[in-house]
């Protein structure tokens, strides 16, 4: 809920959730797993294989400003591993969304913005997406971009 205004830009768009009834093909499951709908990213490629020549440094800028926005909603992605960014579409993207959110950290209702803002800086989400996208930059040979610069030798 909280991440709704960037869906669709640095998080796939949410549809819904629910159970999943399967008893209409197998009578006897009485199991009805969780379930939810997103977004399918087609075309798309993690960090881990972005060739970083293709990357637009304007692209890599607001998704960190998204990143930083994600805080600001009370949403920080705790699993910050190179196939947990997409890059869409894989060739030129214009695109760059953070998945699996199975381990977020979400603000609580009662949670000051001091104790807030000081999750999100153990946390370091922001500071590890700065981290990563800088050194893809630097292993393509190219300059990194501001919005990431600072974090280059962390």
């Amino acid at each position: 809920g909280c991440l709704k205004p960037l869906q669709g830009s640095a998080v796939p768009i949410f549809y819904g959730h629910g159970n999943l009834d399967l008893s209409v093909i197998d009578p006897q499951r009485i199991v009805h797993p969780p379930v939810i709908l997103i977004e399918y990213i087609d075309n798309a490629v993690t960090l881990a294989g972005i060739d970083g020549h293709v990357l637009d440094p304007v692209l890599v800028k607001s998704f960190v400003s998204a990143v930083d926005k994600m805080g600001e909603l009370g949403a920080s992605n705790n699993d910050l591993n190179p196939g947990n960014y997409l890059f869409a579409p894989a060739h030129r993207p214009t695109r760059i969304l953070l998945i699996d959110w199975a381990d977020a950290g979400v603000r609580e209702p009662h949670e000051t913005d001091e104790n807030w803002k000081e999750y999100l800086d153990c946390n370091g989400a922001v500071r590890e997406t700065k981290r990563v996208l800088a050194e893809k930059f630097t292993l393509a040979g190219l300059p990194v971009p501001a919005s990431c610069a600072d974090w280059q030798s962390y």
